[in-house]
């Protein structure tokens, strides 16, 4: 029996985004699969993204044909390069937090729904959380740090892993209208004329999982969530 998702309060994701600007996308690359394009997820691939999605609250959707009228978008594609985003620091009443972000290059194999201005030359730009720091004053990490590294990332999902996308676009202002956040870094990985899309809610960006009920989606297979999305 494929186990059900709860739904949970809707909060604001936080938006740490990379910024706009351009670095040609082939100078980076995810590491290919040992034996090529990859079919599907590993199981401790899976976990990898679990961490790295780990603490977020959101409304769940029971299927997908809610999510993309919402986002306006749907693209299927497999994972191209993935880089660290934007990162921004907040001050709390307890110190210092920093919140970390990836940004997904996915070359475009179908367009199921196609956002105006998403795509530059075939390849779309995903942004992902990837966790939250506390950190001293001058930046360092307090304790280990759990979440996914970019280097882990790309060995867990590396290219040519099959995704479907189901994001809109990013509103890079959303995190900075807290007077105690502002930006720390803000690498240039967008081409100028694409847009950010905003991944971070977990049933956005979904990666092949072969035969096996998805996690993000326990009612749908990979394949079937694509077919769902396309209707």
């Amino acid at each position: 029996m494929r186990k059900k998702m709860i739904a949970v309060t809707t909060v604001v994701l936080l938006a740490t985004t990379a910024g706009c600007g351009f670095t040609p996308a082939a100078e980076k690359r995810s590491a290919p699969g040992p034996q090529g394009a990859p079919t599907a997820l590993t199981e401790g691939a899976s976990s990898v993204l679990s961490r790295l999605r780990e603490g977020l609250n959101y409304v769940v959707y029971p299927s997908p044909d809610k999510l993309v009228e919402e986002r306006g978008a749907a693209y299927v594609g497999e994972v191209h390069e993935i880089r660290e985003g934007r990162t921004l620091l907040s001050k709390t009443d307890g110190g210092w937090t920093r919140d970390n972000s990836v940004v997904i290059t996915v070359r475009v194999t179908r367009e199921l729904r196609e956002l105006q201005g998403a795509s530059a030359d075939g390849m779309i730009y995903v942004s992902m959380p990837r966790g939250v720091n506390a950190v001293t004053t001058d930046g360092k990490i307090m304790g280990s740090d759990p979440h996914p590294s970019i280097e882990e990332l790309r060995r867990s999902l590396p290219n040519g892993l099959k995704v479907l996308v189901m994001a809109g676009a990013m509103d890079p202002g959303l995190a900075l209208s807290n007077p105690s956040t502002r930006v720390e870094k803000d690498p240039r990985i967008v081409p100028g004329e694409a847009l950010l899309l905003d991944g971070f809610h977990p049933q956005t960006v979904v990666f092949d999982q072969g035969t096996e009920p998805l996690d993000a989606w326990a009612d749908y297979t990979f394949n079937e969530l694509v077919a769902a999305a396309t209707d």
